[in-house]
């Protein structure tokens, strides 16, 4: 029961880290949205990195079919 309770107790503690964390990278890409994203540049390139990702994982998913 005691082993129980200390690995809950670890993982909360290392939920509580990656959550923190998580909060700390939502926080710099508000910053980085807010300084860089009214140029519709870089939106353009953003659209197009997503596109050229979508269609590298798209055709891996058909390789391997």
């Amino acid at each position: 029961m005691m082993n129980l309770m200390i690995n809950l107790s670890n993982n909360i503690f290392t939920l509580s880290k990656i959550m923190s964390k998580l909060e700390e990278w939502n926080e710099k890409l508000d910053v980085f949205a807010a300084k860089n994203l009214d140029s519709p540049w870089i939106g353009m390139v953003i659209f197009l990195v997503l596109m050229v990702f979508a269609f590298v994982a798209i055709s891996g998913y058909m390789k391997n079919r």
